[in-house]
């Protein structure tokens, strides 16, 4: 009897350690998310396999990312190397946030005032933080296992149009409006 149940042990450890080491679309997605609301660029770039990146707006994209909610959708369609994980994206809606923006900015020029480049960047961040309206986004995120590590595939437009609460549309929406 003792027997049998230490074979069983070890065969659930066995079943343990394999599972612990075989990586997961879903979670890995769920920590990149994680890391993207807290605003952790270093653990975002490891878990992609990337170097730390600075860039200009990085401020008011974080005042965008830290109100990012997330809900997995129940499939996830993995095939060997490729996956594909359905995730609803609920964030910061910035068409009413650059709605906003360009309210103030324009009242702000039409009557002669001028800002610094840090005040606008500072209006706007507030305009973000300000914001209540939200925008939900269904996305089929693109992953592929690289080093046993799930990463986002390049050219998710529509992932990155759903982490910035619609701001790719946003901007198409406004080039057109200038043609």
């Amino acid at each position: 009897m003792k027997r049998i149940i230490s074979v069983l042990l070890a065969v659930l450890m066995l079943f343990s350690l394999a599972g612990c080491q075989k990586a997961s679309p879903q979670k890995d997605l769920d920590a990149m998310l994680m890391a993207l609301k807290s605003g952790d660029m270093e653990s975002l770039a490891a878990l992609n396999d990337e170097e730390v990146f600075d860039f200009e707006g990085q401020e008011q994209m974080m005042s965008i990312f830290s109100s990012i909610s997330w809900k997995f959708g129940e499939t996830v369609e993995v095939d060997e190397d490729d996956a594909k994980v359905n995730v609803q994206i609920t964030t910061k809606d910035m068409k009413d946030v650059f709605s906003e923006f360009m309210t103030q900015a324009l009242s702000k020029a039409l009557q002669g005032e001028e800002m610094s480049e840090e005040a606008v960047s500072q209006m706007l961040i507030d305009i973000i933080n300000a914001t209540e309206k939200t925008a939900s986004f269904d996305v089929a995120v693109e992953m592929s296992l690289e080093d046993g590590k799930w990463v986002i595939d390049d050219g998710n437009e529509e992932f990155f149009n759903a982490i910035t609460g619609g701001l790719m549309n946003v901007m198409a929406e406004y080039e057109n409006m200038l043609k």
